[in-house]
């Protein structure tokens, strides 16, 4: 299991998520509850930057699903 370093920015009421690393089972629990918080102080829209994300899983793609 490698860590995954994520990054957030706001960006006229877009949320930005800098990924880098492996997404898997894991840590995808901790990008879903990112997201959550996000959602709960009222954003709605995000951006997810894989630009530097080496591996992921189907649980990840799962979580990205969710958040659609």
């Amino acid at each position: 299991m490698e860590k995954i370093d994520i990054d957030c920015r706001d960006e006229k009421d877009n949320i930005i998520i800098d990924l880098a690393g492996q997404l898997d089972i894991y840590n995808s629990p901790d990008l879903s509850r990112l997201m959550d918080a996000y959602i709960e102080m009222g954003f709605k829209k995000f951006i997810l930057n894989l630009k530097k994300v080496t591996y992921l899983d189907s649980s990840t793609i799962s979580t990205f699903i969710q958040f659609l």
